[in-house]
């Protein structure tokens, strides 16, 4: 995998898409966030099995988070528990 070079302009318009995204649906996409650091932080106070469980449940919960984007992005889907859990089976 080689990075692609891009001039710094391509920086600020991935955090104006960001500001986009997130003004879309904020309540959304803040509970998706607020529910990731929580569950992090959760599964890492978690005394003997956290630190082994820990790595397994973060691509779960990215594509949780992947999902909301999508369904941020794309008003016309209802944000429910199935949206935000396909691709997980």
């Amino acid at each position: 995998m080689q990075a692609h070079k891009l001039p710094a302009r391509h920086g600020i318009f991935w955090l104006i898409a960001g500001f986009r995204l997130f003004r879309s649906n904020p309540p959304l996409l803040t509970v998706l966030t607020l529910g990731y650091l929580f569950a992090v932080v959760f599964i890492n106070l978690l005394p003997v099995i956290g630190p082994f469980l820990l790595p397994l449940v973060l691509p779960v919960l990215a594509v949780i988070v992947a999902n909301g984007c999508r369904v941020a992005e794309n008003a016309r889907i209802p944000a429910t528990v199935e949206t935000l859990t396909r691709g997980l089976r």
